[in-house]
């Protein structure tokens, strides 16, 4: 026998004695976390009561003290800068602008959008905690606008060179494109040798082996695929689109019916893999804003490298469709719950795997969503189902420690 093995004979015994319901908090509030947000559980790392209100000292994407300060790059239509749920993340903007006859692109400070979408991607990732509107997947991370004002290919590499000399650590691309240009591809190799991590859109075409540019960088940049709220991949029959498939698909996020921030200061849905991306963007913000994982630190250096965040991420997803990774769903549906718990299992944020632990999972086991005994933080895998594979998962790690 294992110790693995004891350990699940030891959780085994506490499940049956321990029957006390688990309760949690609710409050009436104006504020509401869009369905994608709970999907990929970004709320288990920063509100751990369910209240719908940050967790004072929690992280929510803002600095934590032993990293790097992070900043998200939106690199889209601009932003409505006086939006409520966004005015105060904003910590600046440029617009980038091709001249008519020729590749030079310039830049300046009119970073206002005119389109919606832009406000709709920066809603996604930041929308902030206020009582009111929606919540974004890290609603205290600080992000800086990059607006294309032609939407080129041109125009993206200016501003993702910017973003890297500005010392944003992660750049958010709702854009894609059917062809590679030089310019481009040398933007994103530049932005990932200088340990800037880049999310792009997947394309929306509904084709195989059809992921735009700059998300087909596999080597450099994370592409990013859509589901709808029943976990299969977003398509629209109706007007012919679909999140795009291929070899270099990495992994999925929502990108259907996503309540966000709209241009005229109100809210509205967001579609298809341009609301999938800042999903994505804003996890990767939430692991860069917490705690080094000892055991993701393959350099060793007590701090985040862009290859140990992908590599975390992606292997703690959820995975859909075929077994393992395919070219329909990547590695699976992102993860910020389990992709942030440093150490895996230690869901109370004590700092150690416990019986604490193993006690959140025990009252809500056998519950799905909506039902009385259901607890977000027990559902580490998010499979919408706390069983045996949730008890797994703490009991393989239980004892272990880290230093906050």
């Amino acid at each position: 026998m294992t110790i693995l093995d004891i350990r699940v004979l030891l959780v085994w015994s506490i499940v049956s004695i321990v029957v006390a319901p688990c309760f949690l908090v609710t409050v009436d509030a104006q504020e509401t976390r869009p369905w994608g947000i709970e999907r990929v559980h970004a709320q288990c790392v920063w509100d751990k009561n369910n209240d719908t209100a940050v967790d004072e000292g929690a992280n929510a994407g803002q600095y934590t003290g032993s990293n790097e300060n992070v900043t998200v790059a939106i690199i889209d239509t601009g932003v409505n800068s006086s939006h409520p749920d966004l005015q105060d993340n904003i910590i600046g903007g440029r617009r980038f602008y091709q001249e008519e006859s020729s590749h030079i692109v310039h830049d300046d400070a009119d970073y206002g959008d005119v389109d919606g979408h832009g406000t709709a991607v920066a809603g996604i990732v930041a929308a902030v905690d206020n009582d009111d509107g929606v919540i974004g997947t890290a609603p205290r991370v600080q992000i800086f606008i990059m607006k294309l004002y032609k939407q080129s290919q041109y125009e993206a590499a200016a501003a993702i060179n910017y973003a890297v000399e500005h010392n944003c650590k992660i750049i958010s691309i709702s854009f894609g494109w059917p062809t590679n240009i030089t310019e481009l591809f040398f933007a994103c190799q530049n932005a990932y040798n200088n340990n800037v991590f880049i999310v792009a859109a997947a394309g929306n075409d509904n084709k195989t082996n059809d992921i735009d540019y700059p998300a087909k960088y596999d080597n450099y940049v994370l592409a990013v695929g859509a589901t709808n709220q029943n976990d299969s991949r977003w398509t629209n029959p109706e007007i012919g689109y679909g999140s795009d498939m291929g070899p270099e698909l990495n992994l999925m996020a929502p990108g259907e019916g996503i309540n966000t921030t709209a241009l005229d200061g109100g809210y509205g849905n967001f579609d298809m893999t341009s609301a999938a991306t800042p999903h994505v963007a804003g996890v990767v913000a939430l692991m860069w804003a917490g705690r080094v994982d000892d055991d993701w630190d393959g350099l060793n250096l007590g701090e985040w490298n862009v290859c140990e965040l992908y590599s975390k991420l992606v292997n703690k997803t959820l995975d859909l469709g075929q077994p393992g990774r395919d070219d329909e769903f990547g590695e699976g549906l992102v993860n910020a719950w389990r992709a942030c718990q440093v150490p895996e299992g230690d869901l109370d944020d004590s700092f150690n795997v416990d019986l604490f632990d193993i006690v959140i999972v025990a009252r809500a086991f056998g519950s799905q969503p909506n039902e009385s005994e259901w607890n977000p933080l027990a559902n580490i895998n998010i499979d919408e189902y706390i069983d045996i594979f949730d008890i797994v998962i703490v009991a393989a790690n239980f004892g272990k420690v880290d230093q906050p």
